[in-house]
């Protein structure tokens, strides 16, 4: 083998090593129910096409040959990434079927992988003093290339395999956006710094370290966040289903209740038809059966709305509330909710549950006035209730205008995430949710904005 061999397998190797690892991670980060083909054929496709193009490199780095000079050939060599990098990225959104917010936080992630690669050989270039003899990759390239990714590789593979995976199979495109705004910038300033350190030369053991150093941080920073978000995500899902779980009591509780008191009213209500019977006055027999089916029909077929969890939710608690004597007041113009009835079932049961509890701590009027809307893409929940008092936090200044949950403590003696729930079914949706206490007229308000198609 002649010394052009050599150069040409260096070149293919060491372009190989920094672009299979950063082919794998993109296609890790996702379930395999997302991709249009079966992960194993997308990923024999992916690498086939890496090393053929990674088998033209070398006839970049050689371009001297036609007459090209030392600046026309790195222009050349970084075109040529730039084409690969972008082809390969138009290649993994088309065989991804996930939201391309989702592929964009994973392609930034691994370009920052990367970066990190790059930096540290260049620090140990740096450190060892190697001069540029080659045009493309040198042996020590390719040997510290093979290394730093074979040490590297293996977290952020995990990384991208369990946090990454989970994060953005639990959460919507909006809480994605929020981890973009600080992935986004801090990766293209590093890269940034860092092409403009080596381009100029100046890539010293100090400046080196302190890349390392940020990248690490970075590192850090970015798992953290990951962790944190999932984290985030589980425990409300888990207060979401401990709340759901707690309805579920309350409702068989009130169920039984329900049922004790018919069966008390019905005891009754023989008892006298039959003392009637007993008279011979078939017509006051006939009236008292009449009214009795009359207000057993009301209460069953009380239709507030199309929706049939929303409609549900408010029969069950329109009737818990006027059972305690409590005015209620309905509009609700809604066909169809695209809110998830668990997501539903927790928001309307804590609004609900809220308004009935301060009715009944109330002396005078009790009234709940539910007023709820949908108009194309918004979702809007409004329920004022009678109120003798709130307790502020005092974090927010009480001024008749919406303030968030954090303004108001909990009423209940065992303390409660009622309000705290509320707002966080509103911010899934895209919304927000807004509280309101007017003291003179001793009325609580609680207004939920949402969208109800939002992921």
């Amino acid at each position: 083998m002649t010394l052009n061999v050599y150069l040409y397998l260096y070149d293919f190797a060491g372009f190989l090593i920094q672009i299979v690892p950063c082919m794998i991670l993109c296609l890790v980060a996702f379930p395999d129910a997302v991709y249009r083909r079966p992960r194993r054929q997308i990923l024999a496709g992916v690498l086939i096409y890496g090393a053929c193009v990674a088998a033209a490199v070398p006839v970049v780095f050689y371009s001297e040959l036609f007459g090209l000079l030392d600046n026309q050939i790195a222009l050349l060599a970084n075109t040529y990434m730039a084409v690969f990098i972008l082809t390969f990225i138009v290649i993994y959104c088309r065989v991804v079927r996930e939201n391309l917010i989702k592929k964009l936080i994973v392609v930034f992630v691994v370009i920052f992988y990367a970066a990190t690669v790059y930096m540290v050989v260049n620090a140990l270039r740096s450190l060892f003093d190697v001069s540029d003899v080659y045009m493309g990759y040198s042996p020590f390239d390719v040997v510290w290339f093979a290394i730093i990714s074979a040490l590297l590789f293996p977290f952020i593979f995990y990384m991208n395999k369990t946090y990454l995976l989970e994060y953005l199979a639990e959460n919507a495109v909006r809480h994605i956006m929020r981890v973009l705004r600080w992935v986004i910038p801090l990766t293209v300033v590093y890269i940034v710094l860092m092409a403009y350190y080596s381009a100029y030369n100046t890539m010293q053991p100090l400046v080196c370290a302190s890349f390392i150093l940020t990248a690490v941080i970075l590192w850090i920073f970015y798992g953290m966040l990951l962790k944190e978000s999932v984290r985030h995500k589980r425990d409300a899902a888990s207060l979401q289903e401990a709340q759901i779980q707690n309805f579920r009591y309350e409702k068989a509780t009130g169920d039984m209740e329900t049922t004790r008191r018919l069966r008390h009213d019905m005891r009754h209500l023989l008892n006298g038809l039959y003392q009637i019977a007993e008279q011979g006055d078939v017509e006051a027999v006939r009236r008292s059966l009449r009214e009795a089916i009359s207000d057993v029909a009301r209460v069953e077929n009380r239709d507030f709305c199309d929706d049939r969890v929303l409609n549900s939710l408010l029969q069950y608690y329109v009737y818990l509330a006027e059972q305690e004597g409590i005015v209620c007041s309905v509009s609700a113009e809604c066909q169809k909710s695209e809110i998830s009835p668990a997501d539903l079932t927790v928001l309307l049961g804590n609004l609900m549950e809220n308004a009935i509890r301060a009715c009944l701590e109330t002396e005078g009027e009790r009234k709940i006035t539910i007023r709820i809307d949908r108009k194309r893409s918004n979702f809007l929940v409004q329920i004022t209730n009678s109120c003798a008092a709130v307790r502020a936090t005092g974090r927010y200044e009480m001024n008749g205008e919406y303030v968030p949950a954090g303004a108001f403590a909990s009423m209940r003696r065992d303390g409660g995430h009622g309000l705290r729930s509320i707002e966080l079914i509103a911010g899934k949706y895209g919304g927000e949710a807004g509280f309101r206490y007017d003291a003179p007229a001793r009325q609580f308000t609680a207004r939920i904005f949402m969208r109800s198609g939002a992921d």
